[in-house]
């Protein structure tokens, strides 16, 4: 059976509250400009689906701008800059060498044992902890059935190991020999963790929802802090969309068009 665990988690990536962006600054700018020409009061819990899902939307871009950006390097150096601060904002979210000991019986890791996985980016191995971790190498489906095939890589495999991804986005350690040569095996995992989720937390005094930063499930947001005018910018055209109103989702699809040209010019 297959036996997986979490021995240490030696990682440090514990977020600079000082740059985290206040939940309740981010709704009540909301709030003002929702309300500026009287187009509909935010419920809190509708500014909690609102700010979950902005939130996601801008993580998410982080890495198709970084990939866009590093393409773009050899013709155009004035994209370095650029490269150089998604990857600042992306390495607040960085989880490394997150130590798991492999089953022996079928070489699988569970990334799912990791709540917070959302993208892996490294993966290395070793038989004990005095060994020095080697990075292990991705192959895909197709190029596996080459690595089982060829003798020689088959022996070195022990000294390189190579991995494959499943469909459930587990990794699968191969050949199964290798992890019985020593009596087990350990796996380092270096992954981007996903930022957790946006809670505006509340006291209802009649009618009316107070601000509770003192509650135990607030969470203020997890972005840079430069992301803040584009966070109210997402919110509002979700809203202006919840609302049924053009106007609003218009103008805040300028303004989120706006901030994205002048961070690439």
């Amino acid at each position: 059976n297959q036996t997986v665990e979490v021995v240490a988690l030696r990682g440090d990536y514990n977020y600079n509250k000082k740059n985290m962006i206040g939940i309740d600054d981010v709704y009540q700018t909301v709030l003002a400009l929702a309300n500026k020409e009287q187009r509909g009061y935010i419920t809190p819990q509708e500014f909690n689906l609102f700010a979950e899902h902005a939130q996601m939307d801008i993580f998410r871009q982080y890495f198709y701008f970084l990939d866009r950006a590093r393409k773009s390097i050899p013709n155009n150096t004035g994209y370095a800059d650029t490269v150089e601060m998604v990857e600042e904002k992306i390495s607040m979210f960085e989880v490394t060498d997150q130590v798991v000991t492999i089953s022996q019986t079928d070489g699988i890791v569970p990334l799912s044992s990791f709540q917070d996985f959302y993208r892996l980016t490294m993966v290395a191995f070793r038989h004990d902890q005095d060994q020095k971790p080697v990075q292990a190498t991705e192959v895909s489906m197709k190029e596996l059935t080459q690595y089982n095939n060829s003798t020689l890589i088959h022996s070195m495999s022990s000294k390189y190991p190579y991995y494959t991804r499943l469909l459930n986005a587990d990794i699968k350690f191969h050949p199964l020999e290798m992890l019985n040569e020593h009596g087990g095996c350990e796996a380092l995992i270096s992954y981007v963790k996903r930022p957790k989720r946006p809670n505006w937390t509340y006291l209802m005094s009649g009618e009316n929802a107070l601000y509770n930063s003192t509650a135990a499930d607030h969470q203020d947001f997890e972005l840079h802090h430069s992301e803040k005018e584009l966070l109210v910018v997402k919110i509002l055209q979700l809203a202006g969309i919840n609302i049924k109103d053009g106007s609003l989702v218009q103008l805040a699809t300028q303004e989120e068009v706006k901030k994205i040209q002048q961070e690439n010019s």
